[in-house]
């Protein structure tokens, strides 16, 4: 059966990424974390009202399904060791309230290995 996927480009699929977030939680619930300044803390953006990080991550394609899933993993330990180092500035960030939830929003995850941690 064929399929079509889009290939994002990483800044692309972030924007659209923000889209999807202002539908979920609302425009005024989501906020950006800045990057130039310190990186971004293994957080893109984050609701307040929800207590959800989020970081967006789209591979470079075209990659095979183990590649991309391995580098999607590879990530997620990257960016949840950011916000272990730095959880007192998160900590500031969200206003002193607990992280519940932390999701990588990818474009495509085709791995059996749905959850990789």
């Amino acid at each position: 059966m064929p399929s079509t996927t889009t290939i994002w480009n990483p800044d692309d699929w972030e924007v659209f990424a923000l889209g999807l977030l202002n539908c979920r939680h609302g425009a005024l619930n989501v906020q950006k974390v800045p990057a130039k300044d310190q990186g971004d803390l293994g957080i893109d953006y984050y609701c307040n009202k929800d207590s959800v990080a989020y970081q967006c991550y789209a591979v470079e394609e075209p990659i095979g399904v183990a590649e991309r899933a391995k580098k999607q993993k590879d990530k997620i330990t990257k960016d949840l060791g950011k916000l272990q180092k730095n959880n007192v500035i998160v900590s500031k960030l969200f206003l002193g309230a607990p992280i519940k939830r932390w999701v990588l929003l990818s474009p495509l995850h085709d791995s059996v290995r749905r959850r990789m941690i």
